[in-house]
């Protein structure tokens, strides 16, 4: 290539390959932290049921303890005595301790203990990650990105002693919180991988993107702008029945939104369709099962109509319909595929000869 567009070539190809090869990064970065995170859950899984055995032997004897506290016919003034008397008070102890190791509060999702197994793996690749790319995010994502820049600075800071005060945690969670924190200080580990769940859920809902990307880019940036959408503005409108006037447009849905809420207030304690439960330690509404309708007499004959309209033929004879089709495109089909199949090797034979 001339000297010219041997340079613009090699600046083309660095622009584009370097776009590819950061969304790559962020997929291996997705795929890692994701099977990390799997893989853990599935060993703390796996490592509650081996200690089942245990945990219903001291589920037990707690359970014993409660229906004696429920008992009427034991006075209150020997209570303990006769718990006691039962159970001793060690092995009580010792029931409680081994329940409060082999169960885990129920709004925690992750197997903390498995998962910061893998630190040591992680912080192979974590600095150079953070020195490296370069996240943007919207308004909702900017609470984890501050977190996010505080371990890059953290990573780049020359001090020793307490790092990690002053760290951004707004939206963590309770159940993270109790591992985090330690006291009034805040545990590396824990937080990096806090931080790390809060950016891949920032990624998928596209909070958190990069710039120059193809599958993570910002999607605000799709959109129409400045003189592209004045020209288009009036057409989009139109399309959509919409007015130029925002309030105009709005309104009906504000209205229709707000009548759809005040009719579910004030339907809710009547309607067994839907309820509130407490899920893992958070509460989430169900919606009952719709009930299956009955299929009507017309729609059962319109599907035996259809399925009767359908060839029923075998997967080779499919190909070669299809190889017919593809070299006689104008003839009609007058003959089965067996007499295709027999003619084109009959053709075949003769040009061979």
């Amino acid at each position: 290539m001339p000297d010219e567009r041997r340079i613009a070539t090699l600046v083309a190809f660095a622009i584009v390959y370097t776009t590819s090869a950061q969304d790559d990064v962020i997929d291996y970065m997705e795929r890692y932290f994701s099977t990390l995170f799997n893989r853990a859950n599935r060993k703390g899984q796996k490592e509650r049921l081996r200690s089942l055995k245990d945990l219903d032997g001291s589920a037990r004897e707690l359970s014993r303890v409660c229906m004696l506290l429920l008992d009427e016919e034991v006075p209150d003034e020997t209570i303990r005595k006769t718990i006691f008397s039962i159970i001793p008070k060690e092995r009580l102890k010792l029931a409680i301790g081994m329940i409060d190791t082999l169960t885990r509060p129920v709004d925690q999702t992750v197997e903390y203990k498995e998962l910061f197994r893998y630190y040591t793996s992680v912080r192979r690749f974590l600095p150079k990650l953070l020195a490296t790319i370069n996240f943007k995010a919207s308004s909702a994502g900017q609470p984890i990105l501050a977190a996010w820049k505080f371990l890059s600075d953290v990573e780049s800071s020359k001090t020793e002693k307490n790092k990690f005060a002053g760290a951004p945690t707004e939206g963590i969670s309770a159940s993270w919180k109790r591992v985090v924190f330690k006291g009034d200080r805040i545990s590396s580990c824990p937080y990096t991988f806090w931080v790390a769940e809060k950016m891949l859920e920032g990624i998928k809902n596209h909070d958190i993107y990069l710039e120059n990307s193809d599958r993570y880019n910002d999607p605000r940036s799709k959109l129409l702008q400045g003189t592209a959408w004045k020209s288009m503005r009036t057409k989009v409108l139109s399309t959509l029945g919409w007015s130029a006037n925002v309030e105009e447009s709005l309104n009906p849905l504000k209205k229709n939104l707000d009548t759809a809420f005040k009719n579910t207030i004030r339907n809710w304690d009547n309607n067994p369709a839907v309820r509130v439960e407490m899920v893992k330690g958070k509460e989430k509404i169900v919606l009952s099962h719709l009930d299956q309708l009955e299929e009507s007499d017309s729609l059962v004959l319109l599907r035996k109509q259809v399925n009767s309209l359908i060839p029923n033929t075998d997967l080779p004879g499919l190909f070669v319909d299809q190889g017919y089709r593809t070299i006689y495109p104008y003839k009609p089909r007058w003959f089965s595929n067996q007499g295709f199949v027999c003619q084109y090797m009959c053709c075949s034979h003769s040009q061979s000869m």
